[in-house]
C-alpha cells in the first residue's frame, strides 16, 4: 500500500506539504467538476486510477512495484486538473484575458515544481558510479576482494573502476552459499560490498541482503548504493 502514497507524492512534484496538497487538491476539484459537466470522461478517469493501484496491488505479490512504474497516472491527474479551465475561463471575458489565464496557470504550476527541482540535480538520487568508482580506486589496496550486489552491477561499476589495473578481484555471488564463501581468505586484506536496491528484485528471499547487513558494517553510501567493508 506504500506504493499508492508514493505515486501520489512523486506524481505531487515528491515535494508533499503544501505543493502536494494543492497539487490533489486540484485533481479533487477538478474531478468534481467532470462530475457534474462530464461524467464519462469522470468515470474513465477514475477507472485507470482505481484499475491501475489494484494490479499493482496484485503485482506486488509477484514482483517489485516501485512509485515510478505509475508514473503514467499523471495524464488522468493532469486532465482531471486542466478541466479546471473552462469554468475559470468562463469567469473571465473573451479575448486576451484568456492567454493571461493560461500563462498564470503555467506559472503557478511551473512554481509547485520548484522546491524539488532545487536539489535534483545537487542531491545523488540513483546510482553514481562514476563517484564510487573513484572512491574505490583510491580505498581499495592489491589483494582486495570487491563483491558487487546483484552480481550484474559488476556492468556499471566496471566502466569506472578497473579491478586488473588495482591488482583487486571481483567476486559475483548469486546465491547465499557462493556469497557466504565470499569472504577474503586473507586476514590482512579487505572485502568489500556493493549493493543497490536490485537486490530486492534479484534476491526476493532477501537472504544475502540480511547475511550481508548482519555480518558487514557499512562504510560509505552513494545515492542509491551502498558500500560494505570488511
Amino acid at each position: 500500500m506504500d506504493v499508492i502514497a508514493g505515486t501520489l507524492t512523486q506524481l505531487a512534484g515528491f515535494t508533499g506539504g503544501y505543493s502536494g496538497v494543492i497539487f490533489l487538491i486540484l485533481v479533487a476539484i477538478g474531478g468534481i467538476w467532470l462530475t457534474f459537466k462530464n461524467k464519462e470522461r469522470i468515470y474513465l478517469l477514475v477507472w485507470i486510477i482505481t484499475a491501475t493501484f489494484v494490479v499493482s496491488i496484485i503485482a506486488s505479490s509477484h514482483i517489485p512495484i516501485l512509485p515510478r512504474y505509475m508514473i503514467f497516472l499523471m495524464i488522468p491527474f493532469s486532465l482531471a486538473i486542466a478541466s479546471l479551465y473552462t469554468p475559470i475561463a468562463n469567469l473571465t471575458s473573451n479575448g486576451t484575458k484568456h492567454l493571461a489565464l493560461i500563462a498564470v496557470f503555467l506559472v503557478a504550476f511551473g512554481m509547485l515544481g520548484i522546491p524539488f527541482y532545487q536539489t535534483y540535480y545537487t542531491t545523488y538520487y540513483k546510482e553514481d558510479w562514476r563517484g564510487i568508482g573513484r572512491d574505490m580506486s583510491l580505498d581499495t589496496k592489491p589483494g582486495d576482494v570487491i563483491v558487487p550486489l546483484p552480481a550484474y552491477i559488476e556492468m556499471p561499476f566496471s566502466i569506472y573502476y578497473n579491478a586488473s589495473a588495482h591488482g583487486t578481484t571481483i567476486y559475483k555471488a548469486t546465491n547465499i552459499s557462493e556469497l557466504k564463501n565470499s569472504m577474503n581468505p586473507d586476514v590482512n586484506r579487505s572485502t568489500y560490498y556493493i549493493i543497490t536496491y536490485d537486490i530486492v528484485a534479484a534476491d526476493p528471499s532477501l537472504e544475502m541482503l540480511n547475511w550481508v547487513g548482519k555480518n558487514i558494517p557499512i562504510n560509505s553510501r552513494y545515492g542509491n548504493i551502498i558500500v560494505l567493508k570488511r
